[in-house]
């Protein structure tokens, strides 16, 4: 009988690694506090479902990398009136689609069929987003569009998504077409009526971020300019007066202490 002396000690450390899985107060169990927007990690910090872009070059990024090829194709899109508060018009969307959840809640609600949706907005502008599947979304918004086939026109850009070799969806970003026209345009007219330092201050003036359709579009403003200059003899504009990097952005703010404290009292009201 010795030897089965050490069965206690082994169901005494079986029932304690069962009580700490099923501790409701595991550190990693997330749970939502009370006011959209917030959720908190039990043991941990709180945290806010951010949606406000600080920038417009910050929120076309999200826009398109974060969301788009991610497969948020499906949106609406509008302009929230300037007499309305666009964070109270936030916290309502963010309640009535349950977008304040964690990133484990989404992975299940994606493994049962289930949409994701998110909410991105500048200022007064603002956009819904959401991948296939069930959700609220599909039932509460009639005008729902395809950003495969309509793109989403905003801030001079136009954000649309394009098959690469009959196979992954790509999000592509570029200058809207009507403005593309205006700036060759401009650009021509000016072509041999300034200087190569005036040019080289127009080209990295345009407000533009170079993603690689807006690379090529500052590519065909340039050798329009060059073509023009070519004909008149004189002397090129170098294509480093263009800008063709593009440099990762921070979307939204950081929490403040401000933040923080409407945080912590909303899970000490739980």
């Amino acid at each position: 009988m010795q030897q089965f002396a050490f069965l206690p000690l082994l169901l005494r450390v079986f029932r304690g690694f069962g009580e700490m899985c099923h501790n409701k107060k595991h550190p990693h169990t997330l749970h939502r506090c009370k006011g959209s927007g917030l959720f908190k990690a039990r043991g941990g910090k709180s945290t806010v479902y951010r949606c406000e872009a600080t920038s417009i070059e910050g929120f076309i990024q999200q826009l398109a990398v974060a969301y788009v090829s991610k497969g948020y194709w499906f949106y609406v899109s509008g302009v929230i009136p300037l007499k309305k508060d666009p964070r109270v018009i936030d916290q309502k969307l963010i309640a009535r689609y349950g977008l304040d959840c964690s990133k484990w809640t989404n992975a299940r609600k994606q493994s049962r069929g289930e949409a994701k949706v998110q909410l991105l907005r500048y200022r007064h502008f603002f956009v819904l987003l959401s991948t296939r599947g069930e959700h609220e979304f599909w039932r509460s918004e009639p005008l729902v569009r395809d950003i495969r086939r309509n793109p989403i026109h905003c801030f001079g850009y136009s954000i649309g998504c394009y098959q690469r070799d009959g196979n992954d969806w790509c999000p592509s970003v570029r200058i809207e077409r009507d403005l593309m026209v205006d700036l060759e345009t401009k650009f021509r007219n000016i072509a041999v009526k300034s200087s190569v330092d005036t040019l080289l201050e127009r080209f990295r003036s345009l407000p533009y971020e170079p993603y690689a359709p807006v690379r090529r579009q500052f590519l065909r403003l340039l050798y329009i300019v060059n073509r023009a200059r070519k004909s008149a003899g004189m002397e090129k504009v170098p294509i480093t007066a263009l800008r063709l990097r593009r440099r990762p952005l921070r979307v939204f703010e950081s929490i403040s202490k401000l933040d923080r404290s409407v945080l912590n009292s909303a899970a000490a009201n739980e």
